[in-house]
């Protein structure tokens, strides 16, 4: 789905929503700069695969959280290799 049809699936099942456009930002120093609204939900968002390149997963954790790819549980979790 792109964005367009992502926003119609959401109108289409009465699913309601905000969608507040910004900036990429690369770490969280950058985000507080932004002074976006509701900042208690910031939330880091992780694009990782696996090392053949077959398996994509979006991780995303509270804003405060540190996380760490080369974590065995996470790598584990997600089947994927170090």
């Amino acid at each position: 789905m792109n964005k367009i049809e992502t926003l119609r699936y959401l109108d289409q099942h009465q699913i309601n929503y905000e969608k507040v456009d910004h900036p990429a930002v690369f770490n969280m120093a950058d985000l507080a700069n932004l002074h976006l609204p509701h900042p208690e939900a910031d939330a880091k968002n992780l694009f990782i695969r696996d090392d053949q390149k077959k398996h994509y997963y979006l991780l995303t954790v509270k804003g405060n959280k540190k996380v760490f790819a080369s974590n065995a549980w996470l790598c584990h979790a997600l089947s994927v290799t170090k």
